[in-house]
């Protein structure tokens, strides 16, 4: 499924341009009306729930529509994946599934001399990862395995308002952004002993962490027609991620 998805988004890419417009929406630009954007985005997510450390890596497509000059709305598919880091348990590291979410893009104010625009922002992204974790347990003589088959539903929603210096070949931008991230995993626990498994018990907790503040960071850069290469930095909670994006642009 993971090669199935890649392949598409970079068919997506490849498709000789048809825009009129030099700028695309990734990450710091709208469209304007009546075109459309695609774009090809792999990033790494690092960010704090409670005491824990999660990491996310994502491979997405997003396409884009430009409703009016000013307002774009967009879609976004691909995969993910969650690790879980924590000082008490074994790390969670699950499984790549697929990645559901889409936002809009408005134009809040432009001005000339320098050329700089304003943005806002709202996204939204889901997916599930389910994976297993190992226990092994000793009581005297007496030696076993207990695996705890969790599936993390990771759900997350962010505002951002940012400002990009508008030129030819690059466009760097920075920007503030507000995280919030809510969702629940669920537990099964089984006793592993001679290579059988014995269901004990369910159990599922939630989780969030409601405003997790992030500075933003990248620039955009002309790779010729209508492509742009993008890379981003988004630092929070003492830990980086980033994004790096390739975009292309149709009329």
């Amino acid at each position: 499924m993971r090669h199935l998805i890649l392949a598409g988004l970079v068919v997506a890419l490849v498709v000789p341009s048809l825009a009129w417009a030099a700028s695309v929406a990734n990450p710091a630009a709208v469209v304007t009306k009546e075109n459309y954007g695609f774009t090809m985005e792999v990033e790494n997510q690092k960010v704090e729930i409670g005491n824990d450390l999660t990491a996310s890596k994502r491979y997405l497509g997003k396409a884009i529509w430009g409703a009016t000059d000013r307002l774009d709305f967009y879609a976004k598919i691909g995969i993910s994946d969650l690790k879980v880091y924590t000082d008490h348990y074994p790390d969670f590291r699950g499984e790549e599934k697929i990645t559901y979410g889409g936002g809009i893009r408005f134009l809040l104010a432009e001005a000339k001399n320098p050329d700089i625009q304003a943005f806002i922002d709202f996204q939204g992204l889901g997916f599930s990862s389910p994976g297993s974790v190992w226990l092994m347990r000793e009581e005297g003589n007496d030696l076993w395995f207990e695996k705890h088959y969790s599936d993390y539903d990771w759900r997350e929603f962010q505002l951002s308002l940012f400002a990009a210096w508008k030129r030819d070949i690059w466009q760097p931008y920075i920007g503030f952004a507000l995280l919030n991230v809510q969702g629940k995993v669920s537990r099964d626990l089984y006793i592993v002993a001679n290579d059988v498994e014995v269901y004990q018990a369910s159990s599922s907790d939630e989780f969030s962490e409601e405003t997790i503040p992030q500075l933003v960071v990248g620039s955009d850069f002309a790779l010729g027609g209508s492509g742009r290469l993008s890379g981003e930095l988004k630092f929070s909670q003492g830990n980086v991620s980033f994004l790096v994006g390739l975009s292309e642009l149709w009329h």
